[in-house]
């Protein structure tokens, strides 16, 4: 070691101000290696950096900036070359690229439930209207005549959880296929319980029922509480086929009582 200059050497304590990091820090990164001090004094046991060290300390802040750990950076300056620090950081770009691809997921998911809550109007529930939508995916447990939506909702789970199904990306929205004529009659009856997915499967799965692109005409009720005017809706059909598909979706007013939720009520028109 070099005789010690104190004019060569910066204690650690302006070490640290420097560097932007705490004397905590720079304790730490000699404890475990990565970068220790130049120069410790026997007498007092102060520890001094030179300033060409600084930068293997703001070296390690740029890396930990890209996700590596201390452990990883510690290899990195091992190694000591170029190549291997390169080959890290590929690899990092791997991995961040992954995390991005899970994290815009997420966002479009989460949007997806905040657009779930949507204000619902309440003036001219009854009145029918035509609404377009894209294809949809649902992730759907059939149920039998008289049935509980409870009783089908918990085989419902029960599917979602098992493996083959565990990696659907399934959203809290739920869907209830409901019959023309029983919602024509105010009787609530659903003939299954679904969750929307927030995307096409990548493979074909029996119980993932497609919602077909078209026009729906969709009307709003209260199911749960039988409540509804189904009038209109009889009347636009009076003319024409009944429609060969009818789901309920609903939209939460509460996240524990669903008692008061509100139902878009969409019957298929074609597309």
């Amino acid at each position: 070691m070099k005789n010690f200059n104190e004019k060569q050497y910066y204690s650690i304590g302006e070490t640290a101000e420097i560097c932007g990091v705490s004397v905590q820090t720079l304790r730490y990164y000699s404890k475990m290696g990565l970068v220790s001090p130049a120069y410790i004094s026997d007498s007092s046991g102060y520890r001094y950096y030179l300033p060409e060290q600084f930068q293997l300390i703001d070296r390690v802040k740029y890396l930990q900036r890209f996700g590596f750990s201390l452990e990883e950076i510690q290899a990195v300056y091992k190694n000591g070359g170029t190549g291997y620090l390169k080959d890290c950081l590929e690899r990092q770009k791997l991995i961040i690229r992954e995390k991005r691809d899970t994290y815009d997921t997420l966002l479009r998911e989460i949007s997806s439930y905040c657009d779930s809550f949507h204000p619902i109007s309440t003036d001219y529930p009854d009145i029918p209207m035509r609404q377009y939508f894209e294809e949809r995916y649902v992730l759907l447990e059939s149920g039998k005549k008289g049935e509980t939506t409870n009783q089908i909702y918990r085989r419902l789970l029960r599917m979602k959880n098992l493996p083959e199904y565990r990696t659907l990306p399934c959203q809290f929205q739920f869907v209830f296929p409901i019959d023309f004529e029983d919602f024509c009659r105010i009787d609530y009856s659903p003939t299954g319980c679904g969750m929307l997915l927030s995307t096409k499967p990548e493979v074909n799965h029996k119980n993932v029922l497609t919602l077909p692109a078209g026009e729906y005409l969709c009307t709003q009720s209260k199911l749960r509480r039988g409540i509804w005017d189904p009038s209109l809706v009889r009347e636009i059909f009076r003319n024409r086929p009944a429609p060969r598909l009818a789901i309920a979706e609903e939209i939460e007013t509460s996240i524990s009582d669903f008692d008061d939720s509100i139902f878009i009520v969409q019957f298929y028109l074609g597309d």
